[in-house]
């Protein structure tokens, strides 16, 4: 049997009951997801992509599939198998976003799969020389829905991109764990949304309280994604407003606390120790505390 069908495994394909033309669009997701091109957004601390199914049937001709709701069909199968996770949104429209699922990992070819010691970035990226700018491996005459970036666009992207990536790679794998392929993926993907301090921060916080786990690190960088936080400054400024706003409240609360055992002299006001006497003149109140010196005197 041949061991990989379009560069993912043969036999596990089988076992979660995917097809060649399940696949053969898979490939194509994965090759176009990263290129730059496609809509994407955050959803639950991941990163899904925006698949026009109009796309597929016309960048894929050769799978022979003619409708929108086909290609559906085959997206939500790959769901249903938990390679993909799909979500979708609402927004002036319907919109399906997809990325990959915990299943993705067992059908990467071993050959091109991360190591679990020594992490490439060549492994989380695609080949460039594999990019095409005149359609894909599969049909060149074809022209793809999303066109590829000139070759400098693409050198002096990835350049950067791998430095940055293997930043992150390293702070992970140094204090949470070896890296899968699934790990990777969300290693880029935070990449091109925090700084790489704040993913620093966010590991001395695992660190700190015993939760060494992917989990527990997705949920911290979640609630600051969530509050707009994307650098260090902007985690430390918010700390600061945090404090700030503290000791305002606990000072006010002291405040009120002190003045709630405030009495006032009921035989100079006359008021049960209220602040009553707001509601008197200036003119009075200077005669009724005459009138109480007065009787001091006799």
């Amino acid at each position: 049997m041949e061991y990989t069908i379009h560069g993912f495994s043969q036999e596990n394909a089988i076992k979660l009951g995917l097809d060649d033309r399940d696949l053969l669009i898979l490939r194509w997701f994965v090759r176009f997801k990263d290129n730059g091109k496609m809509a994407s957004k955050i959803i639950d601390g991941d990163k899904y992509y925006w698949i026009k199914y109009e796309g597929i049937i016309e960048d894929l001709p050769i799978t022979n599939i003619k409708s929108n709701d086909s290609v559906y069909r085959r997206l939500k199968k790959m769901s249903k198998a938990k390679v993909l996770k799909h979500k979708t949104i609402k927004a002036g429209g319907t919109y399906s976003y997809y990325c990959l699922g915990e299943n993705y990992p067992s059908l990467i070819d071993t050959d091109r799969k991360l190591s679990d010691l020594n992490p490439n970035t060549s492994d989380i990226y695609p080949n460039i020389s594999d990019l095409k700018s005149d359609g894909t491996d599969l049909n060149p005459d074809q022209k793809t829905l999303i066109p590829y970036p000139n070759t400098n666009t693409i050198n002096n992207m990835y350049l950067g991109k791998e430095e940055l990536v293997k930043e992150f790679s390293n702070l992970y794998q140094s204090n949470i764990g070896v890296i899968n392929a699934l790990v990777a993926e969300q290693l880029i993907g935070w990449s091109e949304l925090i700084e790489v301090g704040l993913f620093k921060r966010a590991i001395e916080i695992c660190t700190e309280i015993g939760k060494l786990n992917l989990g527990y690190l997705k949920g911290i960088i979640k609630k600051w994604l969530n509050s707009s936080i994307t650098t260090l400054e902007e985690l430390e400024a918010q700390k600061l407003q945090n404090s700030i706003k503290s000791k305002c409240n606990k000072s006010i609360t002291n405040f009120n606390k002190n003045n709630s055992k405030i009495t006032l002299n009921p035989k100079v006001h006359n008021f049960n120790g209220s602040y009553n006497f707001m509601k008197y003149s200036p003119e009075e109140l200077e005669k009724m505390l005459l009138e109480n010196s007065k009787n001091k005197f006799k």
